[in-house]
This record gives C-alpha cells, structure tokens and sequence, in this order.
C-alpha cells in the first residue's frame, strides 16, 4: 500500500512540475523555483528527488532541461508539456493533474 501511496505522489508531483512551469511561460524557470513552489503546495522534495523526477519528464519529452551539465538547471515545459497542462491531450501514464 506504501507503493501505492508513493506512486500516487510521484504522478501528484510531476503534474503540479508541469504546472509550475507552464505558469512561467517560455522564460523557464531555476530548479530551486519549482522546489519552492513545489513546497508551497504541499511537497516536500529533496534535490536528489526532484532531479529524478525533471529527468523523467524530460525523458517523456514534456520539458526541456537547458545546460543539465551545470550545477543548476533552468528548466522549459515543451509544447508537448503545455497540451497535457492545457488537456489538449490526455496525461500519459505516470502525471496526475490535481484538480
């Protein structure tokens, strides 16, 4: 059931990623901003953590990751990333979009 709980907060967290970043638009935003807004909301995500979920979305084509060999990534939602925000197409596997 600890499984369970942890994936449903994974899929929670990368959509609320995506939201983070869809409301910066085409400037993208520094790691240490979604955290911020990520604490906001609710989560609390370790550096470590987050990376792994940023490089999972980007592995799923909804963001971009500019420089990932410096120390600090600024991070853009791609187009494909803006039409699941926007539900222009349906969340693929492993998002939620909270209500």
């Amino acid at each position: 059931m600890l499984d369970d709980l942890d994936t449903m907060n994974k899929n929670l967290l990368r959509g609320r990623i995506l939201k983070a970043l869809h409301v910066v638009g085409r400037l993208g935003a520094a790691e240490s901003l979604v955290r911020k807004s990520l604490n906001a909301a609710g989560f609390t995500v370790l550096p470590g953590e987050l990376r792994n979920q940023l490089n999972y979305l980007q592995e799923k084509g909804l963001i971009t990751i500019q420089d990932p060999e410096r120390e600090t990534w600024v991070l853009h939602i791609s187009p494909a990333g803006t039409d699941v925000i926007e539900k222009n197409v349906k969340a693929p596997p492993g998002i939620e979009l909270d209500k």
